[in-house]
């Protein structure tokens, strides 16, 4: 397998990196990491969202799962709770 330079075609073994072309691909190096940093934070981010909300679904399916029940108490026995 051949390489060679991008900058000016000859074969890669002819001649050193260009220091441009270190710094071009550092700085290309840093720009990547840096965005899959802030990918990974907002999927971060996103996660803990959606476990809040799953944290108060399940809570709002629990209270639901309490019924007040007036009607088989009768009006002067006061409240009964009774789990669904």
């Amino acid at each position: 397998m051949m390489f060679y330079c991008s900058l000016c075609g000859c074969a890669a073994t002819s001649h050193e990196v260009s220091k441009e072309w270190k710094r071009e691909e550092r700085k290309k190096q840093q720009e990547s990491s840096k965005r899959r940093d802030r990918e990974r934070a907002q999927r971060q981010r996103e996660q803990q969202q959606q476990q809040q909300a799953n944290t108060v679904k399940l809570k709002k399916k629990e209270i639901g799962a309490y019924k007040v029940r007036l009607a088989s108490f009768g009006s002067n026995c006061g409240l009964g709770y009774e789990r669904l």
